[in-house]
């Protein structure tokens, strides 16, 4: 059983949709419109490459000043704004992308810091026995005995090994030897786990 190295999702999400946050762009590529891209998995893995509609959205806390407002104003669509991206590529670590709607070099620096989310829908489908961060999150961990120990609020990859986050702060390898089952239908994570371990 393994974790799908997602294309990165950020727990932030549109409440009444499904758009999920992966990645942010870091400015201005070239002098043709297009904007390079900060994802939050691998480049090559994200999926920001093969996600067809992006929504750029402003960051809690962002605040602009008039200098860059007055560039916002000058887009050729209002923020937040769910665009047609015309051709993605990976530069590096990072992705350089073309809007369908045509963008000059000022405009496209103007989106610097915001954030880009992908609906859930757009994702490549995850292989057997792999599962998207998102999809974990909200699940209630259900050990064998039957006892609810809480319900999934993150999940942290420390590099060797991934752990689910339960509200109350419990956290569970994400490994076979303790995640049983993953019950996506239910919302339901099976482990091997006592409610009293720490």
């Amino acid at each position: 059983m393994t974790d799908r190295r997602d294309p990165g999702i950020s727990r932030a999400a549109d409440a009444a949709e499904s758009w999920l946050a992966v990645g942010r762009v870091l400015g201005a590529f070239g002098v043709r419109g297009e904007i390079k891209v900060e994802p939050w998995a691998p480049a090559a893995d994200s999926v920001l490459n093969v996600a067809r509609h992006w929504r750029f959205v402003v960051p809690d806390g962002q605040d602009f000043g008039p200098a860059k407002q007055r560039l916002l104003d000058q887009l050729p669509f209002s923020v937040p704004a769910t665009q047609a991206i015309a051709t993605v590529r990976v530069q590096g670590e990072s992705i350089v992308a073309r809007l369908d709607a045509p963008l000059t070099r000022e405009q496209a620096e103007a989106l610097k810091g915001f954030e880009i989310r992908v609906d859930r829908a757009a994702f490549p489908p995850a292989a057997e026995d792999e599962f998207y961060h998102a999809d974990l999150i909200g699940c209630e961990a259900v050990n064998t005995a039957g006892e609810r120990l809480g319900r999934i609020v993150d999940i942290d990859d420390q590099g060797v090994q991934t752990l689910l986050r339960l509200e109350g702060g419990m956290l569970i390898p994400f490994v076979a030897a303790h995640v049983l089952d993953v019950r996506l239908a239910a919302r339901e994570v099976l482990v091997d786990w006592g409610a009293d371990w720490l």
